[in-house]
């Protein structure tokens, strides 16, 4: 579920769903380890989804220097 599909439902339902209602909130991605205890759970998850993502962007850019470095010109 996207992002933005998460938002409408935590918009549209925020006493059913308080996950979704706290990941409104931005400290989810700012704070990686927040203090509310209750919340830990869901927030480790979510960044950890969060960390996947960039740790695919980072592999996929790799991959395109090691594949095209003499298009780039890059030195690794």
């Amino acid at each position: 579920m996207s992002n933005g599909a998460r938002l409408n439902n935590a918009l549209q339902y925020p006493t059913i769903s308080i996950a979704g209602y706290y990941n409104t909130s931005a400290t989810t991605i700012v704070i990686p380890f927040p203090i509310k205890i209750g919340f830990v759970v869901f927030t480790l998850s979510y960044n950890l989804y969060y960390l996947q993502f960039v740790f695919a962007s980072v592999l996929i850019w790799k991959w395109i220097t090691c594949h095209y470095q003499g298009i780039f010109n890059i030195e690794s």
